[in-house]
């Protein structure tokens, strides 16, 4: 199995995001090319970025850093990411958050998966879109953090 891509801990990760009130996102991505490019537009908006790499471990890892969205792929080795939504779904610690999904296959969902996410972005995904979905997002999660 291969190790998480962050070099934190999650105690870390939470407490590095919580000391400033910024939010989280996890990218879960099985190319790093691409992983690499949306950490970067995300990091540049201010956020706290983690990522996986498949299904799998994007799933544990959100139940153990608790983002306050994922960016997620949908074809990945391991759990593809509709499997990894369902997960997430049904967990009680991470069926609230925002599910982006990047997908060149938006069509191939049913109905019901449809449902699991908050957004479809569509691949080849450019920098300003991406920004544009999760910056209300994020802008969400701040003023929660604030309030709370």
């Amino acid at each position: 199995m291969a190790a998480p891509v962050s070099d934190g801990s999650p105690a870390e990760v939470v407490a590095a995001a919580s000391k400033d009130r910024r939010p989280l996102v996890l990218i879960i991505e099985d190319h790093e090319e691409t992983r690499t490019v949306y950490a970067a537009c995300l990091r540049a908006e201010g956020w706290v970025v983690e990522e996986a790499r498949d299904g799998s471990e994007g799933v544990r890892r959100a139940l153990t850093l608790r983002p306050d969205a994922i960016l997620l792929d949908v074809e990945m080795p391991v759990l593809d990411g509709a499997g990894a939504a369902r997960q997430l779904r049904w967990h009680p610690a991470t069926k609230q958050i925002p599910i982006v999904v990047v997908t060149a296959h938006a069509e191939r969902f049913a109905e019901g998966d449809r449902k699991l996410f908050a957004h479809f972005l569509h691949k080849p995904c450019m920098t300003h879109e991406l920004v544009g979905v999760m910056r209300p997002l994020m802008n969400r999660a701040k003023q929660a953090a604030q309030a709370g």
